[in-house]
């Protein structure tokens, strides 16, 4: 927790944005988290920010109300990345904790895990990318009732992975979780490149990630370790912080992905009008 924990330092997180590391924090280049923030954030954000009101492509009332809708599209869809880092990272040793498992049982169930990763994974790109073209043949929000979707399945199988009572049932909800996880990729990545003036695509797909790996990775293993440790205050209570993060983060996502679907239905139609 402390290696973490100091990159949430306020003077940290300021010096990194400014991009003064080494001059006024000691801090450059490292692992630790946020540390390449201030390398990202200008050219991820501040420089896509500043060139999307000039874009062309939209008109100009579109282009000028994109950015709060799309923030709360990239923040909804940022739901999968906490619980894909924060419950997933934690599986090992909520099996640890949880079930009391010797290592080479562990060992065993972490290679069952990556071959259901691998397969289930792959099965979910693939009804993901046929509900995308399904659903956006009927709906003008189509790719988002796609990331809706794959919500459904990733609260079912992150939130039964923490409560199942077995190891076996724990990793079988590994199945729901992943194929959930894949659906809601295809569909999170579907809808922000539909709605992408054609000559920004590239600047608002790395908007996109970067949102989603700085929220999952900054959110998801922190919370986690927080409630468990400042919280519920016990080991073995993990299971229950890995339940209440996934929960209600997904519910969250869904939330504000439900609540964009209007203004992104708006976007895809102007969108249309660019072919």
């Amino acid at each position: 927790m402390s290696f973490y924990a100091g990159a949430f330092d306020p003077k940290y997180i300021l010096t990194t944005l400014l991009s003064l590391q080494g001059i006024w924090f000691s801090t450059y280049g490292t692992n630790i988290a946020l540390w390449s923030l201030g390398m990202e954030y200008w050219y991820y954000i501040v420089f896509a920010m500043l060139m999307l009101p000039r874009s062309t492509a939209y008109a100009p009332a579109v282009r000028w109300a994109a950015p709060a809708h799309r923030a709360a599209l990239f923040v909804g869809l940022s739901a999968m990345a906490i619980t894909n880092y924060g419950v997933g990272y934690w599986i090992p040793e909520f099996l640890r904790r949880t079930f009391d498992l010797d290592v080479p049982t562990m060992a065993w169930y972490l290679q069952v895990r990556g071959v259901l990763l691998i397969v289930t994974g792959v099965v979910g790109v693939l009804v993901g990318g046929w509900l995308c073209d399904t659903l956006n043949r009927r709906y003008d929000d189509g790719y988002v009732r796609t990331a809706l979707i794959g919500y459904a399945f990733l609260f079912v199988g992150y939130v039964g992975i923490a409560l199942m009572p077995t190891p076996d049932l724990a990793v079988a909800m590994l199945v729901p979780a992943t194929l959930g996880g894949a659906i809601a990729t295809v569909g999170g990545v579907a809808s922000v490149l539909a709605i992408a003036p054609p000559n920004m695509r590239a600047q608002l797909t790395a908007m996109y990630y970067f949102t989603l790996n700085l929220i999952g990775l900054m959110l998801g293993p922190t919370m986690v370790a927080l409630l468990t440790d400042r919280v519920f205050r016990s080991d073995d209570s993990l299971y229950l912080s890995l339940a209440i993060v996934a929960g209600a983060s997904v519910a969250a996502g869904t939330w504000l992905l439900w609540r964009a679907r209007g203004h992104y239905a708006v976007s895809m139609r102007e969108a249309r009008g660019w072919q």
